[in-house]
């Protein structure tokens, strides 16, 4: 979940499809990653809703302890 309203658009998915289980995930320079173990094959869907991202099969993410491009670190929260 990334950008401002991030907090909102966790708000409003977790609204449409129930809560989120317990996971880890990673604090960025814009917002949450999220990381969910599944066998189903999930690719890289788009316009899920605004804000969020879903990268699966063939997909890849930046992760701690990178530095995002704004000069803060990822880090698991």
């Amino acid at each position: 979940v990334d950008g401002e309203g991030a907090d909102e658009t966790l708000r409003e998915f977790e609204r449409r499809f129930g809560r989120l289980p317990e996971t880890p995930h990673v604090l960025t320079g814009k917002g949450l990653h999220f990381y969910f173990r599944t066998d189903a094959p999930i690719g890289c869907p788009k316009g899920i809703m605004r804000g969020l991202d879903v990268r699966g099969n063939g997909g890849g993410v930046v992760a701690p302890p990178s530095i995002h491009a704004n000069g803060h670190r990822y880090e698991w929260d």
